[in-house]
């Protein structure tokens, strides 16, 4: 996976390490990451790849980190 231009390096180094070991999962989980967030701020973007890559640190399944990410994402923002 190649890191996109509005995702830090800090938090790539997060979540990359957690693709790698689920790599039947790593493209969709960009693409979709791309595709939900395309008209947000840079800002909502990362504090939701953040939050995916808690979920995918701890462990959850790539697509379960991105759902429970945006689950995080919309509790916080009420």
């Amino acid at each position: 996976m190649l890191r996109p231009d509005w995702v830090p390096a800090p938090a790539w180094s997060r979540l990359d390490a957690a693709a790698r070991g689920q790599p039947e999962h790593a493209r969709d989980l960009l693409s979709d990451l791309e595709a939900a967030t395309a008209g947000w701020s840079r800002a909502d973007r990362i504090r939701l790849f953040a939050l995916v890559a808690g979920h995918a640190e701890g462990g959850a399944a790539l697509p379960a980190a991105f759902i429970l990410g945006l689950s995080d994402l919309m509790k916080s923002d009420g």
